[in-house]
């Protein structure tokens, strides 16, 4: 038999490589069409267990217009990229919801329908150098004539974009909001200013008390009701630290004949802890326990101690010693050690990082080091620009 050429078997490996390569589209289109693979450091694009359930259970299409001018806001690269990532978790909902999330986007440039149609429909048009407007909102709509509006994605509240964007989904997917009743020893309603500063106009509700308004149909009961009212879906008792003994009762009987109860005891509340005017005791109760429910309940709990996540905890600035403010988290007994060798070659920078610590965010280094035991080492190269 005679032998195949060299060209015959070139061209064999080629036909072979294109049989494969449509091979292996047509697998990755129908196995892995919905497939999707997070490498960012903080998940940006991997949605929460809440939000696939929030999907999950949509019953009535909801159609998303987002609305974004891509001219205008071409020469802000930070806005860009924040509209790529919005556009991008869009998408993942459209995907995770079998089609019951429609997404539609809209460039209203200057001048047309799309623009007229954005101001109508609420959105707010940022100005830039030119005198143009940049549009980045969203608009959401229901069957049911239900309305929701992001009027400008506001770059601050980028870390909240699944909540914002889940948040109006669950409204639109919700035709009658559940009743959530607040017994609350706290103010949560005027703030931390209390009577005065309602008085004065300058009240703050707290930011919890706000979030819930948004999701919830929220009614306020009093700390000496005799009773929970029917219609109440949901209780959340906050601080009942001078909760009459009919309220307790009330509170026992609403549990008991099936309600949900999400109750918050506080040891001390740094809040009414606050000294008055003069430097005298503001007199507030600061402690609070529900103890005779609790123990009727089976639930058992020790005020002595904390509980807390060193890696998921939000790190915020507290005063420390002498009025020095410094990171919460940080671990005193636990020094960080870091140390690296950098070489610069043309326009690329290469570094090589040596630390205890896995940690390699500003946010992630306050926290300190595991131990003092273990190295790690991590390669980074990065491009400057000029």
């Amino acid at each position: 038999m005679k032998s195949l050429s060299r060209r015959a078997y070139a061209l064999g490996a080629i036909a072979l490589a294109v049989v494969l390569f449509v091979a292996l589209n047509i697998v990755s289109n129908t196995w892995l069409g919905t497939a999707r693979l997070d490498l960012t450091e903080n998940g940006l694009y991997t949605v929460s267990p809440g939000t696939r359930a929030t999907l999950g259970k949509l019953q009535e299409p909801v159609t998303l217009k987002f609305y974004f001018s891509r001219e205008a806001a071409s020469g802000y690269a930070s806005l860009v990229a924040y509209a790529s990532r919005v556009r991008d978790l869009l998408q993942e909902y459209a995907s995770l919801s079998g089609g019951r999330v429609v997404v539609q986007e809209i460039d209203p440039a200057p001048f047309t329908p799309a623009e007229d149609d954005a101001v109508a429909q609420g959105l707010s048009g940022a100005p830039t150098q030119d005198g143009e407007s940049v549009y980045f909102g969203l608009v959401g709509n229901n069957t049911l004539n239900g309305h929701e509006v992001v009027p400008f994605f506001d770059q601050s509240r980028e870390q909240y974009l699944e909540y914002d964007l889940t948040t109006m989904i669950y409204k639109l997917s919700t035709a009658q909001r559940p009743k959530l009743g607040i017994m609350a020893g706290l103010p949560l309603e005027a703030g931390s200013g209390g009577l005065m500063a309602a008085i004065q106009g300058n009240s703050q509700p707290f930011t919890i008390y706000t979030q819930l308004r948004n999701a919830f149909d929220v009614q306020t009961i009093e700390q000496t009701a005799d009773r929970i009212p029917a219609d109440i879906t949901t209780l959340m008792v906050v601080h009942p630290a001078a909760f009459t003994d009919t309220a307790k009762y009330a509170i026992d009987q609403f549990v008991m004949r099936g309600g949900h109860a999400i109750v918050f005891v506080d040891p001390l509340s740094e809040i009414l802890n606050q000294q008055g005017p003069g430097g005298q005791p503001s007199g507030e109760m600061t402690a609070s326990d529900l103890a005779p429910l609790f123990a009727a309940w089976g639930v058992d709990y020790d005020p002595s101690k904390i509980v807390g996540d060193g890696e998921l905890a939000q790190q915020v600035q507290v005063g420390g010693p002498g009025g020095a403010p410094r990171v919460t988290g940080y671990k005193p007994g636990t020094a960080l050690k870091t140390f690296g060798i950098e070489k610069r070659l043309g326009g690329h920078s290469f570094q090589l990082n040596f630390s205890n610590s896995l940690g390699s965010t500003m946010a992630q280094h306050a926290r300190g080091a595991s131990n003092n035991n273990d190295w790690f080492m991590g390669f980074n190269i990065s491009r400057k620009f000029l």
